[in-house]
């Protein structure tokens, strides 16, 4: 005399598959989680020689940072400096920041011939 298992109804989960589905769906929630956890700034932070290094190493790892390097005398830098806000809104999970070459006591030759200047980080690195 041999007990057969009774066959199995809809409403039954098979427990593999129960397993699986829910760590597909807690991966999806981290995601999500930390999507909605992701720093907004949506503002121009400016920075000094002495912040300049730990604005930069403070962000969160994944979060973007854009400096801006400028001198208020030379034309482009002035004209490249209107459009921060606009970029700073349109991209509120990247932080922006500028800093005046001067300033960061950088040499007069960067400041005549690599001015303005675009640096971007991230995880503390200069990205690529």
């Amino acid at each position: 005399f041999a007990l057969e298992e009774p066959p199995k109804s809809d409403d039954e989960w098979d427990l593999d598959e129960d397993k699986e589905f829910m760590a597909a769906y807690r991966a999806k929630r981290m995601v999500e989680l930390k999507q909605k956890a992701a720093p907004v700034f949506g503002v121009i932070q400016e920075l000094t020689d002495m912040t300049y290094s730990d604005v930069i190493d403070s962000v969160p790892p994944t979060t973007d940072v854009i400096v801006y390097i400028y001198e208020n005398h030379i034309s482009a830098c002035r004209r490249y400096k209107e459009y921060l806000p606009r970029l700073a809104s349109e991209f509120p999970k990247c932080l922006f920041c500028h800093i005046r070459a001067s300033k960061a006591q950088m040499s007069a030759n960067f400041i005549q011939r690599g001015l303005p200047c675009f640096i971007a980080y991230r995880a503390g690195e200069v990205v690529k």
